[in-house]
């Protein structure tokens, strides 16, 4: 078991969970495709002060318009059960964003994800960070992985500005969007 503490790590889940009472209080979302999953952050993000279980029931391929959106549990426990599946970003799509909160992720391998970072903008700017391509775990979140596996993630960095001939100072590229032509990005 390995905790990760407030450092770089994708995390994401997509639509349509079918939900069920889980054990002593808890609230299960079995999930079996991407929209499923997506639906289930959506809805444990939303609700606080219960814990909540994700239980996948097959793989899950992420594909255009089901990407995952950020885990956000500031007041509860999410416990992702894998179930020995594979979550797959499919080379183009970021897996888990955790934003905040308590999250457990269990028997599941974390595949293909890919995060990019913003390009820098034209008068030198810097690219941004690419962090987390199939985990990202922001400050003040706590995540546990146990029996997990990463296998075939990518996290770049985005390019630098151009040079302009001219040193406007471009901004820097951002997370995952692009820096702007001067100043700060």
């Amino acid at each position: 078991m390995r905790a990760i503490r407030g450092a770089a790590a994708s995390v994401v889940l997509l639509v349509g969970a079918a939900w069920v009472a889980g054990p002593a209080g808890a609230d299960t979302f079995n999930v079996s495709n991407a929209a499923e999953l997506r639906q289930a952050i959506i809805d444990v993000s939303d609700l606080p002060l219960v814990d909540h279980e994700i239980v996948f029931q097959g793989n899950i391929t992420l594909s255009e318009g089901l990407e995952l959106t950020p885990i956000q549990g500031a007041t509860n426990t999410i416990d992702i059960r894998g179930n020995g599946f594979t979550l797959d970003g499919d080379d183009r799509f970021s897996l888990f964003f955790v934003d905040s909160g308590t999250v457990n992720i269990e028997d599941l391998t974390l595949a293909n994800g890919f995060a990019r970072g913003g390009d820098g903008g034209a008068g030198r700017g810097g690219g941004g960070l690419g962090a987390g391509g199939a985990l990202f775990v922001n400050q003040n979140s706590v995540v546990t992985v146990t029996n997990v596996f990463f296998v075939g993630n990518t996290a770049r960095g985005g390019d630098g500005g151009l040079d302009t001939g001219v040193n406007t100072g471009g901004g820097g590229g951002g997370f995952h969007g692009d820096g702007g032509s001067f100043g700060g990005g």
